[in-house]
């Protein structure tokens, strides 16, 4: 899931370090990239509410990668929320040497 490290997140701006190994961090981030990141929503349906389609780039909820989606997935798995595609995950990416992928986060909305 794309928030996962919302809780790294806060901890960190409160002055309280890491929760979890940086090496754990960084991989977390990549993982998110690799599933979660979409250059397009062109082919993503999504049934639940529409923050970003067609050809906007975006950090979707959750994706079950090479899992079969359950039948009756978790509320909210295929939104794009664009506050988190273009707001916390490049800067979690920024900070925890991601940075190419970081900077990518600004995605569509914000060229």
């Amino acid at each position: 899931m794309a928030d996962q490290l919302i809780g790294q997140y806060l901890v960190e701006v409160g002055g309280m370090g890491p929760l979890v190994s940086p090496e754990n961090i960084r991989e977390t981030l990549r993982s998110i990239y690799k599933y979660n990141y979409k250059p397009t929503l062109q082919d993503h349906d999504n049934v639940e509410r529409t923050y970003a389609l067609n050809e906007e780039a975006a950090v979707l909820v959750c994706d079950y990668g090479k899992v079969e989606r359950p039948h009756i997935p978790f509320p909210y798995y295929a939104e794009a929320w664009t506050g988190r595609s273009t707001g916390r995950g490049p800067d979690d990416e920024l900070g925890h040497g991601e940075g190419r992928r970081g900077v990518r986060g600004e995605h569509s909305r914000a060229l």
